[in-house]
């Protein structure tokens, strides 16, 4: 699968809080800055590739915008190719995307959540059901963190399974289909996983 990434990858970042009105216009020449691209080229590149989407959704982003991903993405994407929603990007790392996690923050006081991962965990799924609003099929929802630090994953893991989990079981939104972890902090990190590691090892 092809991969798309529309987070910010600056700590000060102009994707957070991302609203329709402040998306990047197709004409700009600047595609490339933090403030991000278009999310049109992002399923256009993905339908030239064929490949499936992967998509960041901006933390603190509004619920219209994130509709209006969802129905931007697939409006492009042909019906073979899907589109694997994460919400933010690396949400534990609070010392690099200083923004994003000011803003998790600043959510938390205001809906009195104690706990950061609860408050990923919660906001991941509201991304997720918006986007599964618009294309229930083809939404994967991915629960994401990093192997690098066993206790990290699993804190947020933990917390983002329970919210999509453990809900009402009567809720069509229930649930998660992709467990993801980045390998990137060198051989130690990932050394005892394998093509045989299963998410009960994890």
């Amino acid at each position: 699968g092809g991969m798309n990434d529309h987070v910010d990858q600056t700590p000060n970042g102009g994707l957070v809080g991302k609203t329709v009105a402040a998306e990047t216009p197709m004409t700009s020449v600047s595609q490339w800055q933090y403030w991000g691209c278009n999310v049109a080229y992002h399923a256009l590149l993905a339908r030239h590739l064929n490949q499936h989407l992967w998509f960041n959704i901006p933390v603190g982003a509004s619920n219209d915008y994130v509709t209006y991903c969802a129905k931007t993405i697939f409006s492009i994407l042909p019906a073979n190719l899907n589109c694997y929603v994460e919400f933010g990007n690396e949400t534990w790392n609070t010392s690099t995307y200083i923004s994003e996690n000011a803003w998790i923050q600043a959510w938390m006081i205001t809906n009195s959540v104690v706990n950061s991962d609860a408050a990923i965990g919660d906001l991941a799924k509201i991304a997720w059901d918006l986007f599964r609003a618009v294309d229930k099929k083809r939404t994967i929802r991915v629960a994401a963190s990093q192997f690098g630090n066993a206790g990290r994953m699993y804190d947020q893991l933990r917390t983002i399974i329970s919210a999509a989990i453990n809900t009402d079981p009567t809720d069509p939104n229930r649930g998660f289909e992709v467990l993801s972890g980045a390998v990137y902090f060198g051989p130690a990190s990932y050394a005892g996983y394998g093509s045989g590691t299963t998410t009960a090892n994890i």
